[in-house]
């Protein structure tokens, strides 16, 4: 065996959440190299759902255009049909509007989108876009071993032809699924919340486009004895997903043969005589578990690897790209030297909690008794769905806090509160408008107020300092216009304050006024947020 290749960051796993870690850190200048294991991107359709947290960290990526328009035939999408059969009887629609909130009301919280793309649509993007910025992917390559030591990690890895290769690398991100073996190699377990069902996902083509024109949906719930199932659009023409649960104690998936499935799909249709062709069949369970850990030593779990859960509620795969978007930064400073290890301890305390609510609360969404039922418990708006995906409050050491008492607000919070993700506000920068979101790139970012001139040249002193780079937004009438004067009430920071937001978007300190400047120590905050206190 050759003499092992050595990387600062090896991701396992080249689906989509390992691909987004491997464009974020290959974007910051870290050498990546992905491993995977089948031959190609994913085939099969599996997920497609994109919530706006997604959408906003791929418009930070540039990304989002792309993503858009490769998921641009599930636009129309836009209805939960209940129906007998497609062909047959409809019991019920309901608009995306009535269970969610979209349009002006939603551009008020984000600038981004609901956005369905099917996953053999995505993959591919962002394959291309993480070989654009420099990351290494090997596919038909297999994770054997995992050996940790003090210095890196030794992963053993087996090519399609047999033949052994090893790979050195300071860290390691196990994005390789539930069902992956790098959890399992590094000893961590998996909770068991629920197994709610178990499923046999059939990807077929046929021509279904005169049944669904003017009634697009996202889910369709066959109410039918002889195929109860739910139909899922793939490009709302001739490729569609059919989910049909199995006892996996009286039937297994290998049972499913194409004419059992083409069966299945024509009595869920309702057209005994339909044209259909089964291209892929994808057993799968309806778990919710999630790791104890996320971490350990140079291994981090992101994604199914760390959690998994039904796909109710849309956040399996949201939350794994979430989990990317946390871990990449702080492993390409501590990589850089700009933060010490210190940092990447953070990322568990962080996406834990989130993670493991995530679990809890598609496990209840699957439980409903009615998936089409609006919102309910103590927030029955329509922002209660935004709860679980934009409400997160980080308590870390790479969060600065306004007291010493943890607060106790729950729901919806985006008030430029440190641990939160930053207030959308919407500017104009060159007569164009913008996001205070599309401001944050790789680098730290200090926000500034019309009034706030006073601490720009400490921050910046602060960044130069400890070799950090640090950027500075101007938000008032010399920068950044604020049409709306809403930036200082949206954030806290009122004319005279301040925000520092980490590179994920995520405020790590704020000042509400300049009465702040002396008692604050830029230096002193900055350091303690990268690990350098």
């Amino acid at each position: 065996m050759d003499e092992p290749v050595n990387v600062p960051v090896a991701i396992i796993g080249a689906g989509p959440v390992g691909l987004t870690a491997a464009v974020l850190l290959a974007r910051s200048g870290t050498r990546v190299m992905v491993l995977e294991r089948h031959s190609a991107t994913s085939f099969h359709p599996r997920a497609r759902g994109l919530n706006v947290r997604t959408m906003e960290i791929y418009r930070g990526l540039g990304l989002a255009e792309a993503v858009t328009a490769a998921g641009a035939a599930l636009a129309a999408s836009k209805y939960m049909l209940f129906v007998e059969t497609l062909a047959g009887a409809e019991i019920r629609r309901v608009p995306d509007d009535d269970l969610m909130l979209t349009g002006d009301a939603l551009a008020a919280i984000t600038p981004s989108a609901w956005v369905q793309c099917a996953q053999d649509e995505l993959e591919p993007l962002l394959l291309h876009a993480a070989q654009a910025a420099g990351a290494e992917v090997r596919f038909n390559t297999e994770m054997t071993a995992l050996a940790e030591d003090a210095d890196g990690v030794t992963l053993t890895l087996r090519a399609a032809d047999g033949t052994p290769t090893m790979v050195r690398a300071d860290y390691v991100i196990a994005a390789d699924g539930a069902k992956g073996q790098a959890r399992a190699a590094v000893g961590i377990p998996l909770i068991e919340r629920a197994v709610q069902g178990h499923y046999i996902n059939i990807y077929f083509q046929a021509d279904l486009r005169e049944l669904v024109v003017g009634r697009e949906f996202a889910l369709c719930f066959v109410e039918n004895p002889d195929a109860p199932g739910i139909i899922l659009a793939v490009n709302n023409t001739d490729r569609w997903l059919f989910n049909a649960e199995y006892d996996p104690t009286q039937t297994s998936p290998a049972a499913f043969t194409p004419e059992r499935c083409r069966a299945l799909v024509r009595a869920a249709v309702g057209i005994a005589d339909l044209p259909v062709t089964v291209l892929s069949v994808l057993p799968w369970d309806a778990t919710a578990h999630y790791a104890p850990q996320m971490a350990t030593g140079r291994v981090f779990l992101a994604g199914d690897a760390a959690h998994t859960m039904p796909p109710a509620g849309g956040l399996g795969l949201n939350t794994g790209i979430a989990d990317a978007h946390n871990l990449a930064w702080k492993l390409a400073m501590v990589v850089s030297g700009q933060a010490t290890p210190a940092l990447l301890a953070t990322y568990e305390v962080e996406r834990l909690p989130v993670a493991r609510d995530a679990v809890e609360h598609a496990a209840r969404e699957l439980e409903a008794e009615r998936p089409d039922g609006p919102p309910q418990g103590e927030d029955a708006s329509l922002t209660a769905p935004l709860i679980p995906i934009l409400g997160f409050t980080y308590h870390a050491s790479a969060i600065i806090p306004e007291s010493d008492t943890l607060p106790t607000h729950e729901g919806l919070d985006l008030s430029g509160r440190p641990g939160t993700r930053l207030p959308h506000v919407w500017l104009e920068k060159s007569g164009r408008r913008i996001s205070s979101l599309d401001i944050v790139g790789h680098a730290f970012m200090v926000f500034l107020g019309p009034g706030s001139a006073a601490w720009e040249m400490p921050w910046r002193a602060a960044g130069i300092a400890l070799g950090v780079p640090l950027a500075i937004a101007h938000i008032g009438p010399d920068g950044l216009r604020d049409p709306a004067n809403a930036w200082g009430t949206a954030s806290g920071t009122g004319a005279t304050g301040a925000l520092l937001v980490r590179p994920d978007g995520v405020v790590a300190w704020r000042a509400t006024s300049d009465a702040a400047l002396a008692t604050t120590d830029p230096q002193r905050v900055l350091a303690q947020v990268l690990g350098r206190a």
